[in-house]
């Protein structure tokens, strides 16, 4: 996603099924107008605001109102199903947060898992949507044995075979509590998530800041890269990238 002039736009390039075949299916203004007083929209951060599922490309973004807006288009046509709105639950303040960002994944057992403000947050949004009709199924994240408080930064990894869900936990910057990164996956029997590694790496403590910028899988092997810089210095010289 991208801006021009003012407006949230779309170029696409999707993956069809799990072929690399690639297709470009355009770009153009959203039907639905997007919030663009923050850049909630526009993270860094938020790796999984499109997916595609068969043909069908699922967008999922803020809208202009604070409502969650998820839209789907065919990869071929590029045209636009009606928008499905969600209650973002979220006040103005914790919207004009950029890291309140939505992020959506897809599992095999046919649903689509919206997930959104969490930001150091006790009160993740969760929202499990029925594929192809994406009514409601469940909100609030169902977990076994997770402590799913002080969550940041939610993306999704894996394939719909194998879902994971990757978050760093934290305290507010500037505590003495370490931080550290978890990795959930999804079952599909049970419809739940549970802990596939937690910890999966521990930070050092404060002042330094962990960012999660990846993750690969090969086998029973998982590669995590990550910037750790110091909240306290501002020089860019101190920020490091690390693959553990």
């Amino acid at each position: 996603m991208f801006y021009v002039r003012g407006c949230l736009a779309i170029l696409i390039v999707a993956l069809v099924g799990t072929t690399s075949e690639t297709v470009f299916a355009g770009a153009g203004e959203l039907p639905v107008p997007a919030y663009s007083s923050s850049c909630i929209n526009t993270g860094i951060f938020r790796r999984n605001a499109l997916i595609t599922i068969g043909s069908i490309q699922v967008i999922s973004y803020f809208a202009s109102d604070g409502r969650i807006a998820i839209l789907c288009r065919s990869v071929k046509t590029g045209q636009f199903n009606e928008a499905l709105f969600l209650d973002s639950k979220m006040s103005g303040r914790m919207i004009g947060d950029g890291h309140q960002a939505v992020n959506i994944g897809y599992s095999a057992d046919g649903y689509v898992h919206v997930i959104w403000g969490c930001h150091d947050t006790k009160d993740p949004k969760y929202t499990k949507l029925r594929w192809p009709d994406l009514n409601i199924v469940s909100e609030g994240l169902v977990s076994r044995d997770i402590d799913v408080s002080r969550l940041s930064y939610p993306q999704f990894y894996g394939t719909p075979m194998d879902l994971k869900l990757l978050f760093r936990r934290d305290s507010a910057e500037g505590a003495d509590n370490p931080y550290d990164q978890c990795i959930w996956r999804y079952d599909e029997e049970g419809g739940a998530w549970s802990s596939l590694q937690n910890p999966l790496i521990t930070f050092p403590p404060a002042p330094q800041l962990a960012y999660m910028n990846g993750m690969g899988e090969s086998g029973d092997t998982i590669a995590i890269a990550y910037t750790i810089r110091r909240y306290d210095i501002m020089d860019v010289s101190d920020v490091h990238m690390r693959v553990k």
